[in-house]
């Protein structure tokens, strides 16, 4: 007994208001067995639940989320919809998780509007045969640094038991999360139905579809990003350094810099002079100057003032305190203390 197609739809309208997840599933039932499923939230927190119903070739519910949290490219807030097979007598068969992510996307002339904001997308624009020589480059990285090096999970796990689905999908997250990082929120793909067609392409869009969310990455096959206005990469915060503080520029459209880590820090000639961390509150599309308590100078020179904001837990695609914004300065001291 197993899942062999899931079609998930959600809708939600409103941030804090009820989001609605309606599931068909389609299963082997060559054996009698039992469905359970379960919404959790991305804490971990029960949201809703499915009762045992006994598997058929075809079952279909709906589940709740209230409040809901939206998913937008800042956050990535997602949901995890768990399924769960078990015999008559209630043993585990097999267990699948699916990331819900609850948004309302609206298009107006060249405009996106995400949750009832108007956005900007940074797309990652890519051929497919850009992509496949991509995967191409990185699977060869990987063999010849498992060839090098054998880490303690690669011995225990036994690489070699990896099947094409989980390489495949390994390979792409790869590529994503390095997308992510330089700052993109939006991926787009000229499909060239030359090596990749039928069941193969299918695959491939539906893994994209299904990781994008967890990168913050808007990813639609069928509108894609093009007749959107789109905004060059770049950082979506502003740090301009002084000697008393930072001006800092947030031009997220959901995000609060208070997310994030503020770090500062004094240097000279490779030398820390002092270092701190605190907490900035700049609602998204704002900016506020922000005094640090740098520490006062003993001897006449040149310092480097430096400000940046990091990650305060681990995510997809980098792990906690990872760099995602900075900002310094040159000041010169001209006189000792």
């Amino acid at each position: 007994m197993q899942i062999t197609d899931i079609d998930i739809h959600v809708q939600a309208e409103k941030e804090g208001q009820t989001g609605n997840v309606e599931v068909i599933m389609h299963c082997d039932t060559r054996e009698k067995g039992f469905l359970c499923a379960q919404l959790l939230s991305e804490e971990g927190q029960e949201e809703d639940r499915i009762f045992p119903v006994p598997t058929e070739e075809e079952i279909d519910f709906c589940m709740q989320v209230s409040p809901v949290r939206l998913w937008d490219v800042e956050r990535a807030y997602l949901y995890d919809l768990v399924l769960e097979l078990r015999d008559e007598e209630m043993r585990l068969l097999g267990c699948t998780v699916k990331k819900i992510a609850f948004r309302r996307v609206e298009r107006e002339q060249e405009k996106l509007w995400l949750n009832g904001q108007c956005v900007f997308l940074r797309p990652w624009h890519c051929t497919e045969k850009e992509l496949r020589e991509t995967l191409e480059s990185l699977q060869a990285f990987r063999c010849s640094e498992k060839k090098a090096v054998r880490s303690r999970e690669e011995t225990q796990s036994g690489s070699a038991g990896v099947t094409p689905a989980r390489g495949l999908e390994m390979l792409l997250r790869h590529w994503l999360a390095a997308i992510r990082r330089g700052h993109y929120n939006a991926l787009s793909i000229a499909w060239e139905n030359t090596k990749v067609q039928g069941e193969q392409l299918d695959r491939w869009q539906a893994m994209l579809a299904e990781l994008c969310p967890e990168y913050g990455l808007y990813y639609d096959e069928e509108a894609k990003s093009e007749g959107v206005t789109a905004a060059p990469p770049g950082a979506s915060f502003e740090l301009n350094v002084t000697q008393e503080g930072v001006l800092l520029e947030n031009r997220c459209s959901f995000i609060n810099a208070s997310e994030y880590e503020l770090r500062y820090a004094i240097f000279r000639d490779g030398k820390t002079i002092c270092k701190g961390s605190m907490c900035a509150d700049v609602p998204p599309k704002s900016g506020r100057y922000i005094e640090l308590p740098f520490t006062v100078l003993q001897e006449a020179g040149e310092y480097i003032y430096r400000v940046s904001l990091h990650l305060k837990r681990d995510m997809p695609w980098a792990a906690n305190g990872y760099e995602i914004a900075a900002g310094e300065s040159l000041i010169s001291n001209l006189f000792s203390a």
